[in-house]
Order: structure tokens, then C-alpha cells, then sequence
């Protein structure tokens, strides 16, 4: 797993000049100002969000407050110490072992492998937490949106025979945060993309969302996984999650309000590839 420190992202923002002759002062109240921040637009360095400091520390002339952080999130080895099993919602007797895993289905590399043991009628819900990769909003800015991406597989039984749900997850003073994907079907890896995800696209189970302001509290993520046995037969389903990147854009410069999300690649680091360690 690695967790590096993104670089600022300059965005230019076009700010298109109102006509010569208007005969309007910046002071009038016709003059647009698209962020209600008491600055107009023709001369706003952040017209896209409210910043009425005006803060911009390097003299890009560039407004802090549209100077958006991307941070990588990734892990490409799935070391059992840098896991931890969460929380278990089992029902029926079903039980679940999560190991680091490597070689099946033509993958080479590494991965979390996960197994859940089915007594007939059974089922489980597994969050899985990663381990030393924290953001901060309130040091590293109000988060924007998240992009994620990752590859799954179903490693038994046959993809006709069971299917796994799955989600994405942010941990927050406690709290499990999912946002639903779609459930892994195919015997083969298989990639998930999620793109421009924001608070409200996560909910616990009172329904309610991460806060991702600069007034929220350390951010941690993760994945969950359910499965249930309907047959009256046992039945022991493994599946797997590899190559894991979570994309994290925010505005440690921002005062209020939003502003367009676009950006470049940092990177986070640990790595230590050890096979077949159960956590």
C-alpha cells in the first residue's frame, strides 16, 4: 500500500472581460459576480468559488481557493498488515477468512483473497478496512470528489452459481459510509470504475453521508463484500480485489462554496509482498 502527498493543480479559469462602453464600475450592482463573494468576475482570481480574501500565496494570480490537490490512494500488494477486517454481519453460521493471495486466474501479482464459508440458507457482509491511509480535510481541504478504480474477480464456485456484492467505502468517526457497485459475476478479472463521487453518494445505514468539508473529521477507505447461500446445500464462494486506486481531489485553499474538479496524479507508499498471511 502506498500514500504519497499529491502536488497542487493550477487551473486556469478563463474570465471573459464585459464589453468596453457598459460604463459599469466593480462596485455596481450590475456587475456579475458568480460567487457572491462581494468580488466581481472581471477581476475575481477564483470567480467559480467563493474567496472574497482574494488569497493567492504563490502570485499566479490564481485565486488558493481554485487550486485543487489530487491524492492517490493505492495498493497493489494487499499485505494482510495493511488490512483489517472491520466489521462482520453474519447470519446463519457463515464464516470469512481474507488472506493476500497471488497466481490465480492469470494474475501474477498480488491481492486480497477472501472466502466465505456457507452453511445452507447463510449469508455475511464483510467491510474491509485499508490500514496507514488517512486524508485530513481539515489540513489537506474540503474533498471535491472521489474516482476510483480496482480490478475483482470471482474465483469459485462457477460464475452461474453465485454472485458477489460489493461497495465502496469511507470510514468516518466510526461510521461505515457505502456506496454501492455492481456485483462480481465472472470467473475472470474483471476492472470497476467509479468516477466523480461525492459525499452524498456515500450513506451509513441511518441514511446519512460523509462530511468532506474542511470542518470534517480524518477520512479512512475500504470495500465491502456480502454474499448468501439460498440452496440447502453448503457452499464456500472466494473472490478477490486487486490493483486499488482511489483518486481523492480537494481545495486545501477554498473558502466556501465549489468549484470544477479536474486533475493530475500523486501517489501514497508502503510495500511488502507477502503470499497466503490470513488476516
Amino acid at each position: 500500500m502506498r500514500l504519497e502527498r499529491a502536488r497542487p493543480i493550477r487551473f486556469t479559469l478563463a474570465c471573459v472581460a464585459l464589453a468596453a462602453g457598459l460604463g459599469c464600475s466593480d462596485d455596481s450592482p450590475t456587475v456579475p459576480d458568480a460567487d457572491s463573494d462581494g468580488v466581481p468576475d472581471r477581476s475575481d482570481n477564483c470567480p467559480d468559488v467563493a474567496n472574497s480574501s482574494q488569497v493567492d500565496t504563490d502570485g499566479d494570480r490564481i485565486g488558493d481557493a481554485c487550486e485543487v490537490t489530487q491524492t492517490l490512494v493505492h495498493d497493489e500488494y494487499f499485505h494482510p498488515t495493511s488490512w483489517e477486517v472491520f466489521a462482520v454481519d453474519s447470519a446463519g453460521g457463515a464464516t470469512q477468512v481474507a488472506v493476500q493471495g497471488s497466481g490465480e486466474l492469470g494474475n501474477s501479482g498480488f491481492y486480497r483473497r477472501m472466502t466465505h464459508q456457507h452453511p445452507p440458507g447463510s449469508s455475511i457482509r464483510v467491510t474491509h478496512r485499508l490500514l496507514g491511509a488517512e486524508f485530513d480535510p481539515a489540513t489537506q481541504g474540503e474533498i471535491v470528489a472521489i474516482d476510483a478504480e480496482f480490478d475483482v474477480a470471482l474465483g469459485s464456485p462457477p460464475a452461474a452459481q453465485a454472485q458477489v456484492g460489493q461497495s465502496l467505502v469511507v470510514f468516518q468517526d466510526g461510521e461505515i459510509y457505502e456506496f454501492p457497485m455492481a456485483p462480481i459475476v465472472a470467473n475472470s478479472w474483471s476492472p470497476c470504475i467509479a468516477e466523480h463521487l461525492s459525499a452524498s453518494d456515500f450513506r451509513n445505514s441511518q441514511h446519512q453521508s460523509p462530511l468532506w468539508t474542511r470542518a470534517g473529521t480524518p477520512l479512512t477507505f475500504g470495500f465491502g463484500r456480502r454474499t448468501t447461500n439460498v440452496s440447502d446445500t453448503s457452499s464456500t464462494i472466494v473472490h478477490t480485489i486487486a490493483n486499488l486506486n482511489l483518486y481523492i481531489r480537494s481545495r486545501p485553499g477554498a473558502e466556501a462554496g465549489s468549484a470544477p474538479t479536474t486533475g493530475e496524479t500523486a501517489t501514497v507508499g508502503r510495500s511488502a509482498p507477502d503470499v497466503g498471511s490470513a488476516q
